[in-house]
Parts: structure tokens; C-alpha cells; sequence
């Protein structure tokens, strides 16, 4: 189908933490708005509905080095917002007819409002994405 769409349910295991589950979705409406989110009942549990994003491949990681920055920057950091958990596991892409495949960052469980003490989170998480190579003399 040409339009057709993948989707993941994020459950929590127990009734009392489906908060989280809606504390998710308001970061995904204020982050990602162009995504639509919903919380509803899937086999009697609450679940969080949301998108699918492919994972990217190893091999094609360091040509997102600057799209990756520029998304912290401009999905997150513009919002006096900082991710808590930005790692390859929580990093997907997605294909636009505009501008091509773009990076998204996921997870947004671990998203929380900028501290003072977080001023080079974005340079922090970059790096810890794409370590430098130590070389001794």
C-alpha cells in the first residue's frame, strides 16, 4: 500500500504508571508536532501510539553527525528542552520528499526542561555518539 504506516505500542506494566505513558505524548506533541501520538487501550492495557522509525545502519552513522546536532538544536535545545538519553538505541530516521531522510530522536520518556548546568548537553551528546579515537605516543 503507498501509504501505508507502521506504528509501535509502548506499554508500562502496571495501570499506575500510565501517567508516564501521557507524560510521553505531551513531549512528543511539543517535539515532534508533524507526529501524531495517542494514548488508548490495547488487549485492556494502556499503550502510547506512535510512529516507527528505522533504525540506522552502523555503517551510515557518521553521515549524521551534523543532521543529528542540528535536530538537538533545533527540536529540543530551541525548546529549553534537554534529552536525557540520546543514544543510537533511541535514534531513527525517516524518509521526506522535501529534504530527504532525516534523524529523529525517540524515547522521550527521558526528555526534561533545561537546567543552568546544561548549557553544553547537546556537545555532550554528540560526543558520546561519535567517541574521538584516542591515539598514544
Amino acid at each position: 500500500a503507498e501509504n501505508a504506516a507502521v506504528c509501535v505500542l509502548k506499554y508500562r506494566n502496571r495501570e499506575e504508571h500510565t501517567k508516564k505513558l501521557y507524560a510521553e505524548q505531551f513531549w512528543w506533541e511539543k517535539v515532534y508536532p508533524e507526529f501524531k501520538t495517542r494514548v488508548e487501550k490495547w488487549c485492556g492495557t494502556n499503550a502510547l501510539l506512535m510512529p516507527h522509525f528505522s533504525t540506522i545502519p552502523e555503517i551510515r552513522r557518521p553521515s549524521f553527525k551534523e543532521p543529528l546536532r542540528r535536530l538537538l538544536l533545533s527540536k529540543f535545545d530551541a525548546l529549553n528542552l534537554v534529552h536525557t538519553d540520546v543514544r543510537w538505541r533511541n535514534i531513527g530516521s525517516y524518509k521526506s520528499d522535501e529534504h530527504g531522510e532525516i534523524p529523529l530522536v525517540y524515547d522521550l520518556d527521558s526528555v526534561r526542561e533545561k537546567t543552568e548546568g546544561d548549557c553544553l548537553w547537546v556537545e555532550r551528546s554528540i560526543e558520546r555518539l561519535y567517541p574521538t579515537d584516542v591515539v598514544s605516543i
